[in-house]
């Protein structure tokens, strides 16, 4: 099983990223934080062989040097040209001489651009200090919409802390973890507290869209006090010292759960498991409907199916709106051989997300399964439409060609 689902292997032969629609529509509840955000956060223009943008903080002024920090996927192209478009809406080349990762794995970089216009600098909080619950705001310039390239403009959106790991560095550095609507384009932006200090970098999505149906999905940033630790190796002093972590070396709920993903994210299964265990011991308040999600789809590569399916029960019952909830559970039950259970549970993915193009796939194979040879040919017919709409070749190539087969023997 995929991160989240993937088609039965054996009908398919492949897996492919689940699609997901336009996200939400949020704004930025707090208008104080707004509007620190909006003279703080830039557009980080890139033109090469692949043109798009992401986002960036102005962290720094030295004379009519700015520095800003921005996400290193979003930077990482020596053979891209960059450019800094400020909130007055001027334009900076940037010498990619400037551009500096901490270290070869945290995905954070600095730049720099000069100018004698004075822009704002960022004002930086304590992120050790961030608690779950707590309410965050998320500040770029989203570029895509729907899954469709857009003119980036600046937006802001509320978030809320699910968790942050202040005992556990992972590779990428990705330890802070919050449930908010960003959206392609935010990677490098600011997250920020209610006092519109930066305590996060913006970087990745649980999807590789970002975008989640209903509501906000989980999305991952970096402590910004991760970046203050390595700041000194990209030439950088923000003049802050850390102080002492409370609990210092002794693992909490909130790194355990950092630990679980990783770890699920590197397919050490069995550990995943024994750190999402772990969650759940030390803070049963941690039901999240992705928690059990994750575990289950653990357990299901593992081969216990009926395990996985009871997590996977678990996680509906927190939220009877997650589609991939419903769409894991429905490939276990595949696999175990019940397919009307299998084609219930799609029917509500695509009851939450009418326009799932893997949806409509697996239950077409369920219905042929079961003798429904037109109701199957419906469905892939519904499937390559969507896959083609969406621009997902692999997808729609994968369904075409059942879709042949299934017209030309039946």
């Amino acid at each position: 099983m995929k991160w989240y689902y993937g088609l039965p292997s054996v009908l398919m032969g492949v897996s492919i990223a689940l699609l997901q629609p336009q996200a939400v529509t949020a704004i930025c509840s707090n208008n104080q934080v707004d509007a620190i955000a909006k003279k703080i956060t830039v557009l980080v223009l890139i033109s090469g062989a692949k043109n798009g943008s992401g986002s960036g903080i102005i962290i720094q002024r030295n004379g009519n040097t700015y520095t800003v920090l921005t996400a290193y996927h979003v930077v990482k192209d020596p053979n891209s040209q960059y450019q800094i478009v400020t909130p007055d809406g001027q334009h900076y080349r940037v010498n990619y001489q400037t551009v500096k990762q901490p270290t070869n794995n945290i995905d954070s970089a600095v730049l720099q651009f000069t100018s004698n216009q004075n822009y704002p600098v960022a004002k930086i909080g304590n992120s050790d200090t961030v608690k779950r619950l707590t309410n965050i705001y998320l500040a770029g310039f989203p570029g895509k919409r729907g899954g469709v390239r857009v003119p980036p403009v600046y937006d802001c959106r509320d978030g809320q802390v699910i968790a942050n790991a202040t005992q556990t560095i992972v590779e990428d550095g990705y330890t802070l973890f919050h449930k908010s609507s960003a959206r392609p384009g935010m990677s490098g932006g600011a997250v920020l507290n209610e006092q519109g200090e930066v305590i996060g970098i913006f970087g990745k999505g649980e999807n590789p869209s970002f975008e989640t149906v209903r509501g906000a999905g989980r999305n991952y940033s970096i402590p910004i006090n991760t970046f203050i630790k390595l700041s000194a190796g990209v030439g950088v002093n923000l003049g802050i010292s850390l102080p002492d972590v409370p609990n210092a070396g002794t693992p909490q709920a909130d790194d355990y759960l950092v630990q679980a993903d990783y770890k699920l994210h590197k397919r050490d299964y069995s550990g995943a498991i024994a750190a999402y265990n772990e969650v759940i011991r030390l803070n049963p308040n941690y039901a999240e409907a992705l928690l059990y999600r994750n575990r289950g789809s653990s357990y299901y590569a593992l081969g216990d199916t009926q395990a996985a399916i009871a997590d996977f029960n678990e996680a509906i019952k927190i939220n009877p709106d997650d589609a991939k909830a419903y769409a894991v559970r429905g490939i276990a039950r595949y696999k175990l051989g019940d397919r009307r259970a299998a084609i219930r549970d799609f029917n509500e993915v695509i009851k939450i997300n009418p326009d799932d193009a893997r949806a409509y796939a697996v239950r077409g194979i369920a219905r042929y399964k079961l003798g429904d040879k037109q109701g199957a040919i419906a469905d892939l017919k519904t499937a390559a439409n969507l896959s083609a709409q969406q621009g997902n070749k692999k997808l729609y190539q994968k369904v075409s060609e059942l879709l042949r087969i299934f017209q030309r023997y039946f």
